[in-house]
């Protein structure tokens, strides 16, 4: 997995996914697929506009990753890389819980249409 996202951009949806408090909210799914960045937890599903130069998806702690990901203050985009032993995100490497090279598109996720006009 290789994709880039707008830092800023993703906390502000995790705001959304931190609503549920049940076990499986403690854990999340990040899938890097087409044009996005998309992450579960628990019930909750966001996406993010993304460059995602290699797909990919992987399972990890949710409040481990989102204190990470506010740590790079100052950083407008990051790039986030996942192989099948850790992620990597900046500097700083994380445990995976699983890691899938060939993701398929999360139950849920419907891309918004393209703009007709661009």
């Amino acid at each position: 997995m290789n994709v880039t996202f707008d830092r800023q951009g993703l906390l502000r949806l995790f705001r959304l996914l931190k609503k549920g408090r049940s076990p499986a909210a403690q854990w999340l799914r990040v899938t890097a697929l087409g044009e996005h960045l998309i992450c579960e937890s628990g019930a909750g599903l966001v996406s993010l506009p993304a460059l995602v130069l290699e797909p990919g998806a992987f399972t990890t702690r949710r409040p481990a990753f989102e204190r990470v990901l506010g740590s790079f203050t100052g950083s407008a985009t990051l790039t986030l890389q996942a192989d099948a032993g850790r992620f990597r995100l900046g500097s700083f490497s994380g445990q995976l819980l699983d890691y899938d090279a060939a993701p398929v598109r999360p139950a849920g996720f419907e891309p918004p249409e393209p703009d007709a006009a661009g």
